[in-house]
């Protein structure tokens, strides 16, 4: 996901001016395309991905959209997906169970690890893994 820089209100603006001209190149008759508008301020505020990884790291959700702002960390869209990288321990692919010891002590798994402990309880772990579920 490229993060060009570009504030809500300019990302509104560049959607709907390729959709304005996407209207004019088509056949005459058509219906005009449809305005998107990008709302800010309505996250969730109890998402634990946002708070704990968000800073880092960024993802894209079918239910939020993208999530996340960081890009010193890498890219955890479909994490949990046979499309990622294999990147846990040992090269094999991740899961929930080495998504909690990678987070519990990233340099147990991996000696130099710039990622810093992210202690969670059971809870907000759940509540994580329920983010990282509606990855596509």
């Amino acid at each position: 996901m490229p993060d060009f820089r570009l504030d809500d209100r300019q990302l509104a603006d560049l959607v709907n001016a390729i959709l304005a001209g996407a209207g004019k190149s088509g056949p005459a008759g058509k219906k005009s395309p449809q305005v998107v508008h990008f709302e800010a301020g309505r996250r969730d505020p109890d998402n634990n991905f946002e708070k704990q990884c968000g800073p880092c790291h960024k993802m894209l959700t079918l239910r939020l959209g993208g999530v996340g702002k960081g890009d010193a960390g890498a890219n955890l869209s479909g994490l949990f997906s046979r499309f990622y990288p294999p990147a846990a321990e040992d090269g094999k692919r991740w899961n929930a169970a080495s998504l909690e010891k990678w987070l519990k002590n990233p340099r147990a798994i991996r000696k130099n690890s710039q990622m810093r402990p992210v202690p969670l309880d059971k809870r907000e772990f759940d509540r994580l893994l329920a983010v990282f579920a509606e990855t596509p």
